[in-house]
């Protein structure tokens, strides 16, 4: 199970590079632009990624894609950064990548900030294995499954 925790001060090694992040804080990052990357080493065929945080204001409820190789999905995050959720996206690409790319719908400036944020990131996860085995059932029945509130498309 490989992944990055966004409340450790430096990205893993499997991270190259990360873009459209802020700072670290305490709970972990925040998206500061339209677009998120994440160079990482090279991603499975087949996998889940569970994103573990939440949304800001009008991204509370808004639809986001991530993009991976030939894969795209989209993803909701229904609250805030202060009470994370975990959303569970499985990905199977031909086109083998390690390039994760998030769209964001509504970067937002809040009172007393100079960011335009709109979601905040904990934890980013990605599992290879088969995901009921490696997620103790308790954590499993928690997550939100959008692979069955979305149409999704390989070529988005």
């Amino acid at each position: 199970m490989d992944g990055i925790g966004f409340t450790l001060p430096a990205y893993p090694k499997l991270t190259i590079r990360a873009n459209g992040l802020s700072e670290r804080e305490l709970w972990g990052r925040w998206s500061v632009s339209k677009r998120v990357s994440l160079l990482n080493r090279l991603l499975p065929e087949k996998f889940s990624l569970l994103i573990t945080g939440g949304g800001y204001g009008p991204n509370l409820g808004a639809r986001f894609k991530v993009c991976i190789g030939n894969g795209s999905r989209y993803a909701t995050f229904w609250r805030g950064a202060d009470q994370p959720e975990t959303l569970r996206l499985k990905f199977s690409v031909r086109k083998l990548s390690n390039l994760i790319e998030m769209s964001l719908p509504h970067p937002t400036v809040p009172e007393q900030d100079s960011r335009a944020i709109g979601l905040g990131f904990v934890r980013l996860q990605i599992l290879s294995d088969s995901f009921n085995q490696v997620l103790p059932g308790s954590h499993r029945d928690k997550l939100k499954d959008n692979s069955r509130e979305f149409n999704f498309s390989e070529d988005d």
